[in-house]
């Protein structure tokens, strides 16, 4: 797959969160919506202050994404 059809999400913890998990089914509703494949090499969830961590981590895939899709307003301050 062309790299700039790659796209990214960081959503926040914890997984029991309402928004969360409706954060992510949007994200996939997306994908799926667009016939972009999910991948779970490119999903990421940290606490808000860990965004750069996590940003960093998705980066550093062999294959990258080109675009990355932040879960929260706090989130992405540190995306």
């Amino acid at each position: 797959m062309r790299a700039e059809r790659r796209i990214g999400f960081i959503g926040d913890l914890p997984a029991r969160l309402h928004t969360r998990r409706e954060r992510v089914a949007g994200y996939r509703t997306a994908l799926a919506e667009t016939e972009l494949p999910y991948d779970r090499a490119l999903v990421a969830h940290a606490h808000a202050p860990e965004g750069a961590a996590a940003t960093a981590r998705l980066l550093a895939v062999s294959d990258p994404p080109a675009a990355l899709l932040s879960g929260s307003s706090v989130m992405t301050i540190g995306v």
